[in-house]
This record gives structure tokens, C-alpha cells and sequence, in this order.
């Protein structure tokens, strides 16, 4: 999937979390807060794993990063692993205090979470699939997309889906 399908599918599942959580009534936040502090952490989650790939659009930016991340264990492996998302939900589950509701911290932690899992599993859907298990290196792939005709049709029929059930 490119930038452009991660961004899509990432902003179309933040509104969809965002919509469901009614984590607006438990904080000191606006909502314009909550929702675009929400929404560009979403949005930075949904590019952090290709962090892995010096030509990403994410890891163009980091290179200091990228590079050794590549040469250590390849695109679309540790970093596209259910090993990534453990350590995140890890250090979003250290910060939540469910007695008290979410601070804005914790609904940022939780937001890029939310798109860095959808940033994995659109890749899942990708013919060279992902290696979920790593350090096994068994790519698993439920193939839903191949041309980036298809690619585009997924992510604007998801996002326009995600927007009107936003705002209905």
C-alpha cells in the first residue's frame, strides 16, 4: 500500500474509533483537542512501521533509523509484527489509569496505536504480506488488493464509507 492508502485508512479508522469511544465525556479537553491531537497521531501511527524501509515517505525522514532497521531484519518485518504492537500496547497500557479516564497523553499513545495497527493490517491484505510472528519469517497474507487500481478503490471506498458513517 502507499503513503497516500496508509493515511486513508488510518484517518477512516480514527473516525470510526473516535465515533464509538465517547472518550469526550471523560476528560478536561475540548473536543477540537481530543480529535485533532487523536487524528495526527493516528496518522503518524499509520506510517511508523515502514520506518523499516529507507524509501519510505516515513523513512526518507529518518534515516539514521531506517537504514540500520533495513539492514537488520528487512521490510516489513519486526516492525509489521503482532512483537510492535505488544511493546505499543505495553507502554499505552502502563499509561492508562481506567479509574481515572484517558488524559490526553494516553488518548494520543492510544491513537497512534490505533493506526499503526491499521497500517498492519492493510499490509496483511497486500500480496507480500507480513510477518507477524517475527522472528519467524513466514509472511502471512490474506491477499484482498494487488494493482494500485485496487489499492485506491479500498482506500476511498473505506475512507468515504468511514466519513459518512462519521457524520451520520
Amino acid at each position: 500500500m502507499n503513503v497516500t492508502g496508509h493515511l486513508a485508512i488510518g484517518a477512516g479508522t480514527y473516525l470510526l474509533i473516535e465515533k464509538h469511544l465517547y472518550i469526550k465525556e471523560s476528560t478536561d479537553f475540548t473536543n477540537e483537542t481530543l480529535f485533532f491531537s487523536g487524528l495526527l497521531a493516528c496518522l503518524f501511527g499509520s506510517l511508523l512501521p515502514d520506518i523499516d524501509h529507507p524509501s519510505s515517505t516515513f523513512g526518507k525522514r529518518v534515516k539514521l533509523i531506517s537504514y540500520p532497521l533495513s539492514l537488520i531484519f528487512g521490510h516489513r518485518g519486526i516492525t509489521h509484527s503482532l512483537f510492535a504492537l505488544i511493546l505499543i500496547g505495553y507502554f499505552m497500557l502502563s499509561a492508562i489509569d481506567i479509574n481515572h479516564g484517558f488524559t490526553l497523553y494516553q488518548w494520543v499513545i492510544f491513537s497512534m496505536m490505533v493506526g499503526y495497527l491499521s497500517h498492519i493490517i492493510i499490509d496483511y491484505g497486500s500480496p507480500q504480506g507480513v510477518q507477524l510472528f517475527y522472528p519467524f519469517r513466514r509472511n502471512y497474507r490474506f491477499v484482498i488488493y494487488k494493482t494500485p487500481t485496487m489499492q485506491f478503490i479500498i482506500y476511498f471506498s473505506y475512507l468515504s464509507f468511514c466519513i459518512w458513517h462519521y457524520f451520520s
